[in-house]
């Protein structure tokens, strides 16, 4: 027995990490960004991302940036907002007071008509905010300036600037056109769908953000945020230590405000704080894309993306991230143990450090785990197993070195390392008499003994003997890393064979075949008897079993959905929550997300970018109607937008008319070559985030005209032709004497006339092959056996020469030249009466075909 010889009482440590954050991918000029100061970002309805800043525009696909400047059509570099409009076509105000169209349909830029008249504003104001009513009448007001300007869809002119004589009122117009200006006029309570704030400054940005939902407003003036009920009465106002840049809509619940050097913050609309995004940037727009991921634009530093806002960080501050393992006792509180040798606590939103060696153990990993049975935390750094209670540690020994503790937390702690070990009352008990050979990943109690998870699978302890239960079930003789015990049923994490389930005398495996996603996993996490959690290193999967623990559904997430990284190493369910450990540090994930993944987002934007055809691009997809016959080499780019997942989106596709099966491929472009004449159409469907195939598929019609020696009237010029050449030459009595020649004359002539492939099904080893007897050299007989010499190879197919040559398609082609040899007439290079030669081998001939040779022309 190791007695308890060291305790050592520990309170916990402060703080030294950072709090909760999100994970962030930060875009700038290096990536494409026309400059990092960006004012404003939209998505239009091609899917594509749009950045306005002060060097142009910039748009974004998921691949790449593309920037776009002057010489593109937009009327000043300096790009300040994007105002959407019901046809889909975008407004664009300038630093120059020139607004701009832009038509994602037809991919162009155009000044707005009526540009000229904004010179009647005086000074050098620049816009506040700009809506469009239904009439396409503009209403712009401007910073500085009281009241407002009209510019009418005829071109009338209407001006509303106000002088700033006595007080000022912020008005707003809730339903024509949602609009808010500055007036020194105020309106009456008595007045519908208005309301007034009084105010004194009114320079630097104000605006109103109307929920037609709740019907609520806030209304934000320079720095200060006012909440009105639904009554329009004021019921709270907020101030900003940071100046306000911006504010918007989040959704329907919840309002953002953009500051400077401040981030941005998400409110409700009772005035509670939400999220507080780059808290040191100064931050002007935020967009929710159609993946659910969030961009953030800012002044300094670029744009931001947040590919999955449901996952976050918890950083330790200046120490390696990688985590070893996790476990939370019966309050809810999580422990995280790294592989640098220390033990974290969450607190609220952040890691405290729990507990660190007294002095440099190599940075040995800290293995936890919290035993219900015992309501006792235990945990191990070589050489030190410690168990805390009440936030006082405990060092239960200081010389043990093991590979894992036991994961089944209603049973005595297990440890194993060379030996078997058993915690009992502040007390460790040796369970073997033997250290092991061989390697063990972890250990669990089993029926007379205990399970041994090793590098040559699973391993049954028993009365000091040892069985390997690999040798009655292959399946078991997988590395495995982990094992899990819920009921009777044992959960084996493998290398190789995916996650193991043995129940009593059943052993089955849940695997990729299954929808793993992946056979290498690390750990399982059984919370409840019909859930289980695996880690892999390809993120991790929830398996949720029926209730008659047979069929089950299968879930995953991986980077693609927004982990930062793939290598997951363990994983803790608190309540809606999972705890993900991963060798980039800890996150969480609501359980939610996870059911969300299985959902199918059909607006993935797919379309068909370009055709070429014969390596020439076509611009008018109308004029692939109607190819000739030797445009018949096309190539068909296509792609869809995700920014989640650009370069790992599935495709699939296919030509009717020559293939029905679907075609896979991550590729975005696919090459037809030597297409015969026909009418195809190409279709092709995308998987993207989805676990199945969006039903909705884009289709490109494609014609390929015949050549004119393929219609019905030239084959009907050529038999008339062929007859009376026919005709003239018996007329001649030139077929009696010329009977060779007309032969080669027939069969070059048909050749010429009909010019398409000769095809012969041959069946070699079991397999079938297609094989174009163009490139057949000659023939030779092996008995019941037939070598076909090819330009490539030679094919041994079990045929007699004899029947084969009656199968040819194109019989004309071929001459016997011996009773074991069939050559190709057009690939005789040599021939005299006792051998040809074909590609430099020389064939025998007999005898008795030395006739048959006489008749070929070379």
């Amino acid at each position: 027995m190791l007695r308890k010889n060291l305790v050592i009482g520990f309170l916990f440590i402060c703080i030294v990490s950072q709090a909760q954050d999100y994970i962030y991918k930060n875009f700038n000029t290096s990536d494409g960004l026309s400059s990092s100061e960006v004012y404003d970002i939209t998505q239009d309805n091609n899917g594509f991302l749009w950045f306005a800043t002060d060097r142009g525009l910039t748009s974004y696909d998921g691949y790449t940036f593309k920037k776009y400047t002057t010489k593109d059509g937009i009327t000043d570099p300096v790009v300040f907002n994007f105002y959407e409009q019901n046809d889909g076509t975008i407004l664009c105000s300038t630093y120059n007071k020139k607004l701009f169209f832009y038509d994602p349909d037809k991919r162009e830029f155009s000044p707005y008509t009526y540009n000229s008249l904004l010179n009647n504003i005086p000074g050098n104001y620049t816009f506040n905010s700009i809506k469009v009513n239904d009439q396409c009448d503009v209403f712009i007001n401007f910073k500085g300036l009281a009241g407002y300007v009209i510019l009418h869809e005829n071109g009338y002119f209407e001006n509303k600037i106000t002088d700033t004589q006595g007080p000022m009122f912020l008005k707003t117009e809730i339903e024509y056109p949602n609009y808010t200006y500055i007036t020194n006029k105020s309106v009456g309570d008595n007045e519908l769908n208005a309301h007034t704030i009084e105010i004194s400054n009114y320079g630097w940005y104000y605006d109103t953000i109307y929920n037609s939902n709740k019907d609520q407003i806030v209304t934000i003036v320079n720095n200060k945020i006012y909440l009105f009920n639904t009554l329009h009465k004021l019921k709270q106002v907020l101030v900003s230590e940071q100046n306000i840049l911006i504010a918007g809509e989040y959704d329907e619940n919840h309002f953002w405000v953009g500051l400077e050097q401040g981030g941005l913050k998400i409110y409700d609309y009772n005035g509670k704080l939400s999220s507080h995004l780059l808290p040191k940037e100064s931050v002007t727009k935020i967009l929710k894309d159609h993946e659910g991921g969030l961009w953030l634009t800012t002044i300094d530093s670029g744009v931001f993306y947040i590919k999955n806002p449901t996952v976050k960080n918890y950083p330790i501050t200046n120490k390696n991230q990688n985590i070893h393992s996790l476990t939370a006792n019966n309050k809810g509180e999580l422990y995280v143990g790294y592989n640098h040798g220390e033990l974290y606590k969450k607190r609220n939103n952040n890691l405290s450090l729990f507990w660190k060696p007294p002095y440099d153990l190599l940075h040995n990993k800290v293995r936890v785990q919290y035993y219900k049975r015992d309501s006792t935390l235990l945990f191990q750094s070589t050489p030190f197993l410690l168990k805390s209670s009440a936030e006082k540690i405990d060092v239960i020994t200081n010389n043990m070195r093991i590979n894992a503790l036991s994961d089944n937390v209603n049973y005595p702690p297990l440890m194993i390392g060379k030996q078997i070990f058993e915690y009992e009352k502040d007390s460790v008990f040796c369970r073997t008499k033997e250290g092991f050979k061989k390697k063990i990943f972890d250990i669990s109690h089993a029926d007379d003994g205990y399970y041994l998870a090793t590098l040559s699978g699973l391993f049954h302890h028993k009365k000091d003997s040892l069985y390997d239960l690999g040798k009655k079930n292959p399946l078991l003789s997988y590395r495995i890393d982990d094992i899990d015990k819920k009921g009777d049923r044992y959960y084996l994490a493998t290398m190789g064979a995916g996650l193991i389930i043995k129940d009593k005398d059943t052993v089955f495996t849940i695997s990729t075949e299954n929808g793993l996603t992946s056979n290498s996993t690390t750990q399982v996490y059984v919370p409840r008897e019909r859930e289980v959690y695996v880690a892999t290193n390809n993120g991790f999967n929830r398996i949720l079993f029926n209730n008659d623990l047979k069929n089950y559904s299968i879930s995953g997430f991986s980077y693609k959905d927004g982990l930062p990284t793939n290598e997951v190493n363990d994983i803790e369910l608190l309540k809606d929550t999972i705890w993900v450990a991963t060798k980039d540090g800890l996150y969480s994930v609501p359980k939610k997300t996870i059911e969300r993944t299985n959902q199918i987002t059909n607006r993935d934007w797919l379309r068909i970018n370009s055709v070429m055809v014969n390596n020439v691009e076509m611009h008018d997809f109308d004029t692939l109607h109607r190819l000739s016959y030797n445009q018949n080499t096309i190539a068909i780019g296509y792609s869809a937008i995700s920014f989640k997942n650009a370069n790992n989106i599935m495709y699939r596709y296919r030509l009717l008319n020559k293939e029905k099966q679907w075609n896979s491929t991550k590729n975005k472009e696919v090459r037809y070559i030597d297409l015969n004449p026909g009418t195809y159409t190409f279709e092709i469907q995308t998987k993207g985030g989805n676990k199945t195939w969006n039903s909705e598929s884009r289709y490109l019609q494609i014609s390929i005209q015949k050549p004119f020696w393929k219609v019905w009237w030239f084959y009907s010029l050529v038999s008339l032709g062929i007859i009376l050449i026919i005709y003239s030459f018996f007329r001649f009595n030139v077929l009696q004497y010329n009977k060779d020649i007309i032969r080669e004359f027939l069969r070059l002539t048909l050749k010429k006339i009909k010019g398409e492939k000769h095809i012969i099904n041959i069946k070699e080893s079991g397999v079938e092959v297609r094989l174009d007897t163009s490139t057949i050299l000659f023939m030779k007989s092996a008995g019941n056996y037939l070598e076909i010499y090819t330009q490539e190879k030679m094919y041994l197919v079990r045929e007699k020469i004899g029947s084969f040559e009656k199968k040819m398609p194109d019989p004309l082609e071929y001459i016997r030249v011996h009773r074991s040899y069939v050559v190709r007439i057009d690939k005789i290079d040599q021939k005299n009466h006792k051998y040809v030669m074909i590609d430099d081998q020389k064939i025998p001939v007999s005898n008795k075909y030395k006739e048959n040779l006489d008749k070929i022309i070379l």
